[in-house]
């Protein structure tokens, strides 16, 4: 399987630039006067070589539940007045790339050594830390074309189509199977799900962070003809029309947002079956918004300072009321004050916006990362659903229970689980292991877009909890609907959306380090919302981390 879940590069995300900046040092350092100016040879000197990429925290940060209130323009203000004189420094210094934030109070900057030390020792200056390298999803390449005609060797073999693998004519499997499994949809009508309630995620705005994609894909255009997606911006540095990966950002997209469209992937595996095969990728919430977050560049990185950019956008600019995050890294020691990417986190979730990330693709055994661990936002392994190997004859046969018949809703073995240093685990699992995505048949430009024998191809393979954190995304964007129709139009806390969420999860009973609290179910997180009642407002949250800082 393609390795979906982001990684950083190397073994610590954050570490001391130099000795004067260490977070411990800047925590502490007391106030003091105001700094004096530069002088113009002190600017000259510290405008050598510069060629760090920094992130400077700043010490005071103001409330971030006020960025969609009425003092927006109050915070605004207090914002410019701490970050003006940094980015003052900055310019003076030569440094380039300088980005000041507003979810946080933090700019990162490209800067000389010596001015990374000057920072550092600032006063106003919580944190220097680097900008760091950030490995995305793994670029799949094309396979080369067969010798010949292009005809596989295979091509005369066909595999017989296992009982109930492919439905009848008229009855596409869901995605696979991932709606039906988690009560989104389903193509009995007695059936209970959230879209027999009539909830589809209309009116809900939910962004993704992954590679690039073609928003002009049909299962991304509704039957009016109006997009799915309403914004697309690139963060990346490579441009909106650059070729790109693309395999996570059609996963997210199709998982939460698909339109619907169906397709035959019996010719999709190494060996065809039999007959066709029809597989609908509608995704779990197809009224929703979609955001498009472009942070990973062609050559499968991103930098700590493009995550935070997107993050910052989506919520001060989009004002999204989700945000799914299928990316991770594992920072050693792990050191959560020491996180700026959880800080964001948690600074989107105190302005309203509900995080759902990704648990991660390494395994069970205590292997869980950034910025999963936050207890703010809703971390998600995968479970496993089988009728993607049953459909496709992935590596030329059927496997055994592929002919027999398979049991879904176990526990992936690539989900990670397991305990973080402060005893954190999974919040619940979702569908991950493995499934369909929507895709344009253009490898060149969209490199993740082909059958398993390297063709173009409408469909993609794909999975991971990078599927299960999307699919939860998507639930959250129902729960917000039925929520608001039963309460006025108000909308829930990101707080009450994950204890929703989490509460209504089905137990498979295995043990609480692997599934948290068990299965997400779309029919009964819709159900809690519209019953919860009004001023509810869900888990008490934890104390902000870094005391050290003072609050306006």
């Amino acid at each position: 399987m393609r390795k979906l879940l982001c990684c950083v590069a190397g073994a610590s995300l954050f570490f001391p630039l130099v000795a004067a900046a260490s977070p411990t040092a800047s925590a502490t350092a007391a106030p003091s006067a105001p700094r004096a100016s530069l002088s113009a040879a002190e600017a000259k000197a510290l405008s050598k070589n510069v060629t760090v990429p920094v992130i400077v925290v700043l010490r005071d940060q103001p409330a971030a539940n006020a960025i969609n209130g009425p003092a927006a323009g109050a915070r605004e203000r207090t914002l410019a007045m701490a970050q003006d004189p940094i980015v003052g420094e900055l310019r003076q210094t030569g440094s380039a790339k300088v980005h000041p934030y507003s979810l946080v109070d933090a700019i990162s900057a490209t800067v000389s050594a010596g001015e990374a030390a000057r920072l550092a020792a600032n006063p106003a200056v919580e944190e220097v830390i680097p900008d760091s390298p950030v490995r995305g999803p793994d670029v799949t390449e094309p396979m080369s074309p067969p010798a010949g005609d292009g005809t596989p060797a295979a091509a005369s073999k066909t595999n017989p189509i296992p009982p109930g693998a492919c439905p009848a004519p008229g009855q596409p499997a869901f995605l696979g199977e991932e709606l039906e499994l988690i009560h989104a949809d389903s193509n009995t009508p007695s059936e209970p799900t959230a879209r027999s309630l009539g909830f589809t995620g209309a009116g809900v705005k939910v962004a993704f962070m992954a590679e690039g994609i073609d928003i002009d894909n049909p299962d991304f255009i509704r039957p009016n003809g109006s997009h799915v997606f309403v914004d697309y911006q690139d963060f990346s540095g490579d441009g909106l029309d650059a070729p790109t990966g693309a395999g996570e950002a059609f996963l997210d997209a199709s998982a939460i947002a698909s339109q619907g469209k169906t397709y035959d992937v019996s010719h999709f595996g190494a060996v065809p079956l039999s007959g066709p095969c029809r597989v609908r990728v509608e995704g779990v919430a197809p009224g929703a918004s979609l955001v498009g977050l472009k942070v990973f560049a062609q050559n499968g990185y991103s930098t700590t300072s493009a995550l935070l950019q997107g993050i910052d956008y989506a919520v001060n600019v989009d004002h999204v009321d989700v945000l799914n995050e299928s990316f991770g890294y594992n920072p050693f020691p792990m050191v959560q004050s020491q996180d700026i990417v959880e800080e964001f986190n948690d600074a989107a979730v105190a302005a309203g916006t509900t995080v759902t990330v990704a648990a991660g693709d390494a395994g069970p055994a205590d292997t869980l990362g950034s910025p999963d661990t936050d207890p703010n936002v809703i971390n998600v392994g995968a479970s496993n659903n089988l009728r993607f190997y049953a459909e496709t004859s992935t590596d030329g046969y059927q496997p055994p229970f592929a002919i027999k018949g398979w049991i879904s809703d176990n526990i992936s073995g690539l989900s990670s689980g397991g305990y973080e240093q402060s005893g954190l685990t999974d919040d619940l699992i979702a569908p991950g292991d493995t499934s369909f995505a929507a895709c344009t048949p253009n490898p060149r430009m969209y490199l993740d877009c082909t059958t398993l024998s390297g063709k173009p191809s409408s469909v993609e393979f794909s999975g991971g909890t990078s599927e299960s954190s999307p699919l939860t995304a998507g639930v959250a964007a129902l729960v917000i609907q039925a929520y608001r129709q039963t309460h006025h139009g108000a909308s829930p806390t990101p707080a009450l959306i994950k204890q929703i969420i989490v509460s209504t999860a089905d137990d498979l009973g295995h043990p609480a380090d692997e599934q948290g609290s068990g299965l997400l179910d779309a029919y009964r997180a819709v159900q809690a919302a519209e019953s919860v009642p009004a001023g509810r407002t869900g888990l008490r949250r934890r104390p902000c981390r870094r005391l050290s800082r003072r609050r306006f």
